[in-house]
């Protein structure tokens, strides 16, 4: 703890201390026009605190809230250096709360945007990820893949913020993804033409959708089977409109007979997560009624409850309600644990 204590005494004295050199151009004309100068950094500050508690109350985050609170305080303390003759302090303080006000502003920023919006963020980055990836020319180069493949590895991370709800690094991956996306493609328009890449691109998405009709037809789900059947009508009409000339508008369609596919691929993904789950916990349920006695109207109670709410979730499977069968599940896993410690304890 002293070390640490010591460590942060030394910082604020080094801060002060480059505070000062950087000061020197204001303190070295006369004191009047030193204060006017502070005092006009002191005003600056007060309203961009202003204007941040504006942006922060309309988002109501907690977040960026301690951060302006922190901002407040240290601009407090900045006038009351100031008024008491110690101006390299006041500046100090100031330039640090200013900063502060300004993250806190940031930050609320990106909380109204919304969950809704960074995901469209970040499904916007993976489709320019995708078409960069499409159209990049076959023999690419170990620059342009490095490239591809850390904006890959961000994407995912970015995902994965997303999925945690830290909405600000998820934007600031999809960003970087966008870039290293657009540069991909700025590169593959200038080393080969739309319609020799038009064809390789097809050919990509037309074995994707193979893929995915073959993960349906195991799946048996009716969305996703709908989804696929779009996709290759899609993939037509992309066939359609490069045959008449129309580019942009074919690569268009390509792009979106893929985003079909993958959401039929979800879909299903889905769908065999939850059968999975069901699966897993009737085992465990089948397991447990062995150890209940025919006797033990409890035990039988309990047993019976997580079978009907094991089938409720198998129903809620074949219906395609993947809200319903998640509730159910939990449901089922909840009374697992209640007959386990109805076992263990003789307790419900």
């Amino acid at each position: 703890m002293g070390i640490m204590m010591n460590r942060k005494i030394t910082n604020s004295f080094l801060f002060l201390a480059i505070l000062f050199l950087s000061s020197a151009s204001i303190l070295a004309q006369n004191t009047n026009d030193a204060r006017v100068k502070i005092e006009a950094e002191l005003r600056l500050t007060d309203e961009v605190i202003d204007r941040a508690r504006e942006v922060v109350r309309t988002a109501s985050a907690p977040g960026p809230s301690l951060v302006l609170e922190k901002a407040i305080e240290l601009q407090k303390q900045a006038w009351d250096n100031f008024s008491n003759d110690r101006p390299l302090i006041a500046i100090a303080l100031t330039q640090k709360a200013r900063e502060l006000a300004k993250q806190s502003m940031a930050g609320s920023r990106i909380l109204e945007e919304g969950k809704e919006a960074v995901q469209n963020r970040l499904e916007r980055a993976e489709e320019l990820l995708v078409q960069a990836h499409d159209e990049m020319p076959a023999n690419v180069d170990e620059s342009l893949q490095s490239i591809f493949e850390t904006a890959r590895r961000n994407l995912a991370q970015a995902w994965e913020f997303f999925r945690n709800g830290q909405y600000r690094p998820a934007v600031k991956l999809a960003n970087q993804v966008e870039k290293a996306a657009k540069r991909l493609l700025q590169i593959a328009n200038r080393q080969s033409s739309f319609e020799a890449n038009f064809e390789r691109r097809l050919e990509a998405v037309r074995l994707f959708i193979s893929r995915v009709q073959e993960e349906v037809a195991n799946c048996q789900s009716e969305p996703a089977k709908e989804f696929i059947r779009k996709a290759r009508e899609t993939l037509e009409a992309a066939v359609e409109l490069n045959s008449k000339g129309n580019f942009e508008q074919a690569s268009k369609q390509l792009q979106q007979a893929r985003k079909l596919a993958r959401q039929a691929a979800d879909l299903c993904g889905q769908a065999r997560k939850l059968a999975d789950r069901l699966q897993q916990l009737t085992n465990e349920a089948e397991r447990l009624k062995e150890q209940i006695r025919p006797s033990d109207e409890t035990g039988t109670r309990i047993v019976d409850q997580i079978f009907d709410q094991l089938e409720n979730a198998r129903s809620f499977i074949a219906k395609n309600d993947s809200q319903g069968a998640s509730a159910a599940l939990r449901a089922a896993q909840l009374t697992i644990k209640q007959l386990q410690r109805y076992l263990i304890n003789g307790e419900i």
